[in-house]
């Protein structure tokens, strides 16, 4: 009963990309339509909430040059635009209560999940970095996607709890996945950013597939 914002964190498209025959259509106006019809319910629960919706672009491969694609999209869905009018952008900070929470598409994968948390704690390592060289507010919670895989990785410092957060993905295993010796497993679901009575602090659900069954 709450008032809750959405950002859809990039590539809401999945774009003709890595010559893969397993899209749905290579035709773009085919992807716009699925990704609108689907995407559609969520924006109009959130807006119903009295929440906000904002998109985050993602990767040039899946949504084109200057993410053209996911910026049509964005309109399309009528995002909340920036301060120049696009409809979508490449990083966003938000303010919930006294914190600041960024998002942005793109962080560190690696082919081993024995490396997961390694693009994590480097992120946030170079966040309290550049914050120091420039004087600015470090994010509480820093939102990234990318790699189709669940992380977070928390600290807490002198001005409170910080956490760095990566969301699942929404896509299966590709012909591009199963390339590798030991292809990691997909995740599917979501992130919830929440400003509780003495903290800010985040929340996940997370699905995976059933293996293939057995052959007798």
């Amino acid at each position: 009963g709450e008032p809750w914002h959405l950002v859809i964190n990039g590539d809401a498209i999945d774009g003709d990309h890595h010559k893969t025959p397993t899209i749905i259509s290579r035709n773009m106006q085919d992807q716009f339509r699925v990704a609108k019809e689907t995407l559609s319910g969520i924006v109009k629960e959130c807006r119903d909430s009295g929440g906000e919706y904002r998109h985050v672009r993602g990767t040039e491969a899946h949504v084109g040059p200057s993410a053209q694609e996911e910026e049509r999209l964005a309109e399309a869905l009528g995002a909340v635009p920036d301060k120049v009018g696009n409809f979508s952008r490449w990083s966003l900070r938000m303010t919930l209560g006294d914190h600041v929470v960024a998002l942005r598409h793109h962080i560190g994968g690696g082919a081993s999940q024995a490396y997961e948390g390694t693009a994590l704690t480097k992120t946030q390592a170079g966040q309290f970095s550049d914050a120091g060289r420039w004087g600015r507010r470090v994010a509480q919670v820093d939102v990234r996607s990318h790699r189709h895989r669940y992380g977070k990785w928390e600290k807490d410092g002198a001005l409170g709890h910080f956490i760095t957060v990566v969301t699942p993905g929404w896509q299966g295993l590709t012909p591009f996945s199963h390339r590798t010796s030991d292809p990691q497993e997909p995740e599917f679901g979501a992130v919830i950013v929440r400003l509780g009575d003495e903290e800010i602090f985040t929340r996940s659900k997370v699905y995976s597939l059933e293996p293939d069954q057995e052959e007798e």
